[in-house]
């Protein structure tokens, strides 16, 4: 799958465009089919690093779009 992925804290030059292995869900889990992704300002913020070392903020290596659209593709029971 393909997805734009942020290696390092910094502006938009630091947007990459990667291709990742298909994600399989585990137990309780599900994927989510995903065509498009809205950015919103906090991924702007996570992005330049405003929010680094904050509890559940993900640091880099990490994908933007926290809460992406989509229908359910695949899950497992659990």
């Amino acid at each position: 799958m393909r997805a734009i992925t942020i290696n390092e804290f910094g502006g938009p030059q630091v947007l990459t465009e990667t291709e990742l292995p298909e994600p399989r869900p585990g137990p309780g889990q599900l994927t989510i089919d995903t065509t498009h992704a809205a950015v919103g300002l906090v991924d702007v913020f996570f992005r330049r690093g405003d929010l680094a070392g904050r509890p559940g903020v993900p640091q880099p290596p990490s994908c933007p779009a926290w809460k992406p659209p989509g229908p359910s593709a695949h899950w497992a029971r659990g």
